[in-house]
């Protein structure tokens, strides 16, 4: 990749993968035009959906550096999970108009990349981003207690930038719920909650905490505060569906289990309008559809039941199957 900067010829440089698709290229000769004259500006930050779900929605979205002025000297670093590294000081302009939307389906490269990553470690055993992408690597493999040692590792260390040590806790929180552990799911939210309270993932991860725990009201506290808050900045991995729907998703169940059926319809309806064919939320919408028809009856029937004879309250009971309960 640094050998590219010989055969460079134009004073901007951009760079895209084989299996990458570039939306809203006819905004960057707009921007070079605005910061030609702006030499304190390295260049542009775009936003990168690298995975989206059947509905279209992106499920990952990591912003990069992706177009960059080549008076400014750059370096690449990493032999995999990349980085432009400017050489000296200088602040990146933002435009959320140009998009990098990764076209492959998902792919596992665990073992390869797990290589790649320890050829940088070996070669800079004390970079913390080179443990972080460990830490990565193995929780995209599904390899909990590994991702946890690196994580924590990451998260301990001062040099990391706030939301990325921020995300390791968040990370750790959800680690750890796979493992079942969820008091030290709690404990890394908290650790999360302390280091940025404005961004909203410390919030859920609390929420789903509770929520496995079967502590119903907590869950829903802090699935309500997360609504409340804000999307972490880069570079932090975003989810925006998730974002946009799991506080629903917890307040769905929470409510139901709390007898707040018309709540658990609005919240399973609410994330139904981003994924209008899942299995899972229209067997829980019906569900709680139900539960909200039995309750009603329910309660209509101990309305009415002091105002019937003993012999009518019994045969109606025999009818309504025991919804007198």
């Amino acid at each position: 990749r640094n050998e590219t900067f010989k055969y460079v010829k134009t004073p901007w440089y951009i760079w895209i993968d084989h299996d990458d698709l570039l939306e809203g290229g006819q905004f960057i000769k707009e921007d070079i035009e605005q910061l030609q004259q702006r030499p304190e500006f390295h260049g542009i930050w775009c936003p990168y959906w690298y995975a989206v779900d059947d509905y279209g929605n992106c499920t990952t979205l990591h912003s990069r550096e992706r177009i960059i002025r080549l008076d400014h000297k750059f370096r690449w670093q990493g032999r995999v999970h990349e980085v432009l590294l400017p050489d000296g000081p200088g602040v990146w302009y933002r435009d959320n108009r140009i998009v990098w939307k990764h076209l492959r389906g998902y792919a596992d490269k665990t073992e390869r990349n797990l290589r790649l990553l320890f050829l940088d470690f070996y070669e800079r055993p004390d970079d913390p981003r080179v443990w972080l992408y460990i830490a990565h690597q193995y929780f995209a493999g599904g390899e909990w207690l590994k991702a946890l040692d690196w994580y924590e590792r990451f998260a301990m260390d001062q040099r990391g930038v706030l939301p990325e040590r921020w995300q390791a806790c968040c990370y750790m929180s959800r680690a750890y719920r796979r493992l079942g552990d969820c008091n030290a799911a709690l404990k890394w939210a908290f650790m999360a909650l302390s280091m940025a309270p404005m961004w909203a993932d410390g919030h859920l991860q609390l929420a789903e905490s509770y929520r496995q725990l079967g502590e119903w009201t907590s869950a829903v506290y802090w699935a309500e505060n997360a609504r409340r808050q804000e999307v972490p900045p880069e570079p932090a991995f975003i989810n925006p569906i998730e974002h946009k729907i799991e506080a629903s998703h917890v307040l769905a169940v929470c409510s139901s289990m709390l007898g707040d059926y018309d709540r658990a319809v609005q919240e399973t309806e609410r994330c139904l309008l981003d994924m209008p064919t899942d299995k899972g939320l229209l067997k829980n919408l019906k569900l709680f559809q139900d539960a909200k028809s039995r309750k009603e009856l329910r309660d209509s029937f101990a309305l009415v039941a002091p105002s019937f004879g003993d012999k009518k309250l019994i045969a109606l009971s025999r009818r309504l199957n025991g919804l007198q309960k």
